[in-house]
């Protein structure tokens, strides 16, 4: 194995399972593509560290700044994209599928989920360029405002008048809240009862208008932007929770096989422990042990 820091970009600790991690890897699903660049997909896990291939990073930032001058159908491609995808896993989440096809879901959700990490990146370096060229900088925070409410907005707004006996439904309804990349349990009554004591009023937020034509479109990319990676995450919750019903009480031993070895009831046992301790991910590749550490080392 030969690894060079200049291949990949850092974007940090993310600890989560193998059985998580392993569907990120290849996370380009060529057939989703259409008007998006064609990309390497590959990602770098080094006992929770995560890497990002800097020559997909790039591409796909210089691919936004374009659009972002063309004003072609790049940002309507994408955002359709996530759509489709948020849409598949949730619809998916609900049913009584294969795991098979749950995970495939999951897989393809993170195809937009990896490309809008450089794409925020490169709109929000060219919306803050000429923000900057008019003294107007401070505005910048405005432009990345949700375009809409998250679920987890929802969800908080509606325990500000949450009676007493529809706990269990909030509950049920919510239940999927604290959960993320397979991780967690589901959320409780307990959970809830404690938000109650210390929900907040609904603050008001002061609307921030955008009258120059040359930024409402700019803005309005931002703003999707922001919800959609919201979204990402919540749906991974919602994800996150139907594999932990489906996984039943083997489940924390099941997170430490690939998708592969737990579809096909490959239990390498004498690996779970070392995969539990810390593990590595590099292309196709599970590193653990001294394979590892070696590769952290290198690293430092």
């Amino acid at each position: 194995m030969i690894l060079n820091k200049e291949d990949y970009v850092y974007l940090g600790k993310y600890k989560a399972p193998l059985l998580y991690y392993s569907l990120c890897q290849n996370w380009f699903v060529p057939k989703l593509a259409k008007n998006l660049p064609k990309l390497k997909g590959e990602i770098l896990v080094l006992d929770g560290e995560l890497f990002y291939c800097k020559s997909d990073w790039n591409m796909i930032k210089s691919r936004t700044l374009k659009a972002l001058k063309d004003n072609d159908k790049f940002f309507v491609d994408f955002i359709r994209l996530s759509k489709q995808t948020i849409g598949k896993v949730e619809r998916l989440s609900k049913k009584k599928v294969k795991l098979e096809d749950l995970y495939k879901a999951v897989h393809e959700m993170e195809f937009p989920w990896f490309f809008i990490l450089p794409m925020a990146e490169a709109v929000e370096e060219y919306i803050a360029e000429k923000l900057k060229r008019e003294n107007r900088l401070n505005e910048l925070q405005f432009f990345f405002q949700p375009s809409r409410k998250s679920l987890t907005i929802k969800q908080q707004e509606e325990l500000l008048d949450l009676p007493k006996n529809k706990i269990e439904r909030h509950v049920k309804k919510y239940e999927w809240l604290g959960m993320m990349h397979f991780w967690g349990k589901p959320f409780s009554k307990e959970e809830c009862l404690e938000q109650l004591k210390t929900i907040k009023p609904k603050q008001s937020y002061r609307k921030h208008l955008v009258k120059e034509k040359k930024l409402v479109q700019l803005k309005k990319i931002s703003s999707d932007l922001a919800y959609y990676r919201q979204r990402f995450a919540e749906t991974c919750a919602i994800a996150s929770l139907a594999n932990y019903k489906r996984l039943g009480k083997n489940y924390n031993f099941f997170l430490w096989l690939t998708p592969k070895e737990l579809l096909e009831g490959e239990f390498p046992k004498k690996e779970i422990e070392e995969r539990r301790k810390a593990f590595g991910l590099y292309k196709d590749r599970i590193l653990v042990g001294t394979e590892l550490k070696r590769a952290l080392e290198y690293w430092k």
